[in-house]
């Protein structure tokens, strides 16, 4: 004779908890997924786009020389426009030692 194990209220708020973990989980995933698709990403250019288009991209304010040494004093190759604008005027506005 099968015996039938009649679920508890212990097992039934178990299995609801996970079930609901669960479901939080796969949300969270969904949600990340979509805010990834969603965000545009800024486009990358590199350090030699930036040098050949420095009187644009800068207003005139950065030589391509000072676009070059900047990108590689920073080690970097490539970077979005704000990336850019930022490492160029650090390195632009930087105190030479003696």
């Amino acid at each position: 004779m099968a015996t039938t194990k009649k679920p508890t209220e212990a097992t039934e708020a178990t299995e609801t908890a996970e079930q609901v973990q669960a479901d939080n989980s796969r949300g969270e995933a969904v949600k990340a997924e979509n805010e990834a698709t969603e965000k545009p990403t800024a486009p990358v250019y590199t350090a030699e786009e930036y040098a050949r288009a420095a009187a644009k991209v800068f207003e005139g304010k950065y030589s391509p020389d000072i676009v070059r040494a900047a990108f590689t004093v920073a080690g970097k190759k490539e970077a979005t426009k704000a990336e850019a604008e930022e490492l160029v005027k650090k390195f632009a506005n930087k105190e030479v030692e003696n």
